[in-house]
């Protein structure tokens, strides 16, 4: 499939009280957050990334970006 951005989530339990959306541990990287004003925040990965596409998943909302080197 061309043109698809997709999550891997983990397993959990369709519409049980324990249900939720949180992508796979093996597919998250860890990161640094601060916020620089109001509404703006700076996300810095604490590992470097390989070439290859990424996201981040914001209130239901998946944004996508690459790395080419």
């Amino acid at each position: 499939m061309q043109d698809t951005r997709s999550v891997k989530v983990g397993k959990g339990k369709m519409f049980s009280a324990t249900a939720t959306f949180r992508p796979d541990k093996d597919w998250t990287i860890p990161f640094e957050a601060t916020e620089e004003e109001a509404g703006l925040w700076r996300i810095v990965p604490t590992k470097d990334l390989k070439p290859g596409e990424y996201g981040v998943y914001v209130s239901g909302v998946l944004h996508d970006f690459g790395v080419d080197r």
